[in-house]
């Protein structure tokens, strides 16, 4: 991880990312493949380089090509029935050096690898699903695009029946479980190995966040649940989670107590799901449509004929919707100009700083506000009124106001 960090930032497609970050953990991973296949293992890497594709997230379309994805399977032989995926990412956002999110990760899977690569193979013997997919994926920062990528065009993908998708929002600290789902039977196998191997540090209040969008971000967990159709684990450090996305994400805030901790307990649940019999009972879910708008093409109905025209005039109000507001943030703008001028208060807030909040800022807001809340019992023009009024910004910026107009302010 020191090393990896080393580059700097490293965002999908840059030289660092593309180049010697991924030769590294491909030269890592390799070399746990030799070891695993040493001790009666048998272990495949893969460099998968996706092909054209396309998804949607919240009525964003995202589309991507040759995407890069390292993959490292362990299975014991004449078991090739894939069971559990552990996931990653090793690229970076924009302007981190990316420790905790996600190097940190990748350095914990190696090392579970690893270890699992020294393990007797004699001790799994007479277990069908003792299989491990160790996924690095290339570029989980721009709009989640390679899992997508494994998920639904890799081979290995569909013999899948949980994940663990590793993430950071922080620097370190204990690893925080905050999703999992949807199916009930392989969430009681995940949940029942991970309050055996962590000391416990989830809630559901946690998870509730998450889902109602509160929190503006996502993790592959969507794509694997969404996409794939199977249930798993989303687990993140959050820690000082004001180094998250900047350039204090660096590997010295993560300890290396830390680091051993969090690589023995994912070690120890690892083991655990994949020496669960109930995991074989598990089936995947219906996989979500990658097409536009996810119409199908195979079969036209009147059905089909409706869903189409439904999604078709939901485009249509969005398109709308975005129009007005650009054509609605013209009119404040002007408006908001002319009444600055009528008054002749186009530089009050010289003299009077706090007027800059008021006279630019708190109408634009309110006027954005309005237009994007369809129900406007929703937003409670009194409650701002009543905060402002408490400042006595209010009351002050009309005095000013009027004595401008009369001629008796502070002159500028």
């Amino acid at each position: 991880m020191q090393y990896l960090t080393g580059f700097g930032p490293h965002t999908a497609g840059s030289i660092a990312n593309e180049g010697p970050i991924r030769s590294y953990i491909l030269q890592e991973i390799y070399s746990v493949a030799i070891e695993a296949n040493s001790t009666g293992f048998t272990a495949w890497v893969d460099e998968q380089t996706s092909d054209y594709g396309q998804f949607s997230i919240k009525n964003i379309y995202r589309t991507y090509n040759r995407l890069k994805n390292l993959i490292l399977k362990i299975t014991i032989p004449s078991t090739f029935e894939a069971s559990l995926l552990i996931n990653c990412h090793y690229d970076s956002a924009l302007g981190s050096p990316a420790a905790s999110d996600d190097l940190v990760s990748c350095a914990s899977m190696i090392e579970v690898a690893r270890k699992f690569a020294q393990l007797d193979v004699a001790q799994f013997t007479g277990t069908k699903s003792v299989t491990i997919i160790f996924l690095f994926n290339g570029a989980e920062e721009s709009a989640l695009l390679a899992s997508h990528s494994f998920i639904t065009q890799h081979s290995w993908a569909k013999d899948i029946k949980v994940f663990i998708n590793l993430e950071g929002s922080g620097g370190g600290g204990r690893v925080h479980l905050f999703q999992a789902g949807p199916d009930q039977g392989a969430v009681e196998i995940l949940l029942d190995a991970y309050s055996s191997t962590f000391n416990h540090f989830a809630n559901s209040f946690s998870e509730f966040l998450f889902a109602s969008g509160m929190i503006p971000s996502d993790t592959d967990f969507r794509i694997f649940r969404d996409y794939g159709g199977i249930s798993g684990l989303d687990m993140a450090y959050i820690l000082d989670g004001y180094v998250y996305h900047t350039v204090n994400d660096v590997e010295a805030r993560i300890s290396d107590s830390c680091l051993a901790l969090s690589g023995d307990n994912l070690f120890k649940l690892a083991k655990s799901v994949i020496l669960d019999k109930r995991l074989q009972d598990i089936t995947s879910n219906k996989k979500r449509s990658d097409s536009p708008l996810n119409l199908k093409a195979d079969k036209y109905s009147p059905t089909n004929k409706r869903s189409f025209l439904t999604k078709l005039y939901a485009l249509a109000i969005a398109v709308f919707l975005q129009i007005s507001c650009i054509l609605l943030i013209l009119a404040f703008v002007l408006t908001n100009a002319w009444i600055i001028h009528y008054f002749g208060i186009r530089l009050s807030w010289y003299a009077f700083r706090h007027n800059l909040f008021g006279i630019y800022l708190l109408p634009c807001l309110l006027t954005l506000a309005v237009f994007f809340t369809t129900n406007y019992d929703d937003l409670s023009i009194k409650k701002f009124s009543r905060f402002f009024v408490e400042l006595g910004w209010l009351c002050e910026t009309g005095y000013y106001l009027f004595t401008y107009q009369l001629g008796y302010g502070p002159q500028v």
